[in-house]
This record gives C-alpha cells, sequence and structure tokens, in this order.
C-alpha cells in the first residue's frame, strides 16, 4: 500500500514539474516576444502602415490608436494586480513564518504578470513551502 503510494505521488510530482517547466518556457517564451514587439514598435507600424491602401490609412491610424491605448491599459492593470498580488503573498508568507518569503513574493509576481492561468497556478509556491516547511 505505501509502495504504491509512493510510486504515484512520484509521478505526480513529476507531472507536476514537467507542467511548472513548460509553463515557464512558454511564460518566458510570451514575455520574451512581447518585449521585441514593444522594442520595434516603429518599426512593425511603419511595415504595415506600407501595406494599407492610401484611402484607408485614416482609419487604419485611428486602429493603431485605440489598440495602442486599450492594449496599454491592460498591460499597466495586469502588472500592477500582479505586483499587488505578490505583494500580498509575501506579506501573508511573512507573516505565517513560511521561509522564502522574498523568493515566494518574486515568483508570484512573475507567475501572476501572465494572463489568463496565471491565476491558477500563483499560489502553488506559497503552498509547497508550507507544506515542506
Amino acid at each position: 500500500m505505501v509502495q504504491h503510494f509512493g510510486l504515484n505521488a512520484s509521478g505526480l510530482l513529476s507531472a507536476a514539474r514537467n507542467s511548472v517547466l513548460q509553463l515557464f518556457s512558454v511564460g518566458s517564451a510570451i514575455i520574451f516576444i512581447a518585449v521585441v514587439f514593444v522594442a520595434n514598435k516603429g518599426r512593425f507600424l511603419a511595415f504595415a502602415h506600407r501595406l494599407v491602401p492610401a484611402d484607408q490609412r485614416a482609419l487604419y491610424d485611428e486602429f493603431v490608436e485605440a489598440t495602442s491605448h486599450s492594449f496599454g491599459g491592460f498591460i499597466r492593470g495586469q502588472f500592477s494586480l500582479a505586483t499587488l498580488y505578490g505583494l500580498l503573498e509575501g506579506f501573508l508568507a511573512l507573516v505565517y513564518g513560511v521561509p522564502f518569503a522574498a523568493l515566494i513574493l518574486v515568483v508570484a509576481t512573475a507567475l501572476q504578470s501572465v494572463p489568463y492561468f496565471a491565476q491558477l497556478v500563483s499560489w502553488i509556491p506559497l503552498l509547497l513551502l508550507t507544506r515542506i516547511f
């Protein structure tokens, strides 16, 4: 019975490790691509501007302006919430005496800054360290 549980736990931990590594690599790739797009925004917009017919360029410029404004607000909000969430999680770790509170704060903030699925996994570092120690 105990051996069976040990094998199941080992398989579960291995699958969790692989999932975390995959999430980290995909999240890193998304962040890298976003940084490249932001750094080269002028080039991308100039290239797309040349592709738009001359009579539609005013509409295109309005679209770019509205999209930039909306997306910028989304990014600012996402990172603000991620920072707040990381601070809360780090504070809770500190209050309850969980070791590595600063590391938990940084990892939770980084995980939370990835949109949509991060809310599901950002508590994992705190829970794992609480369980281990």
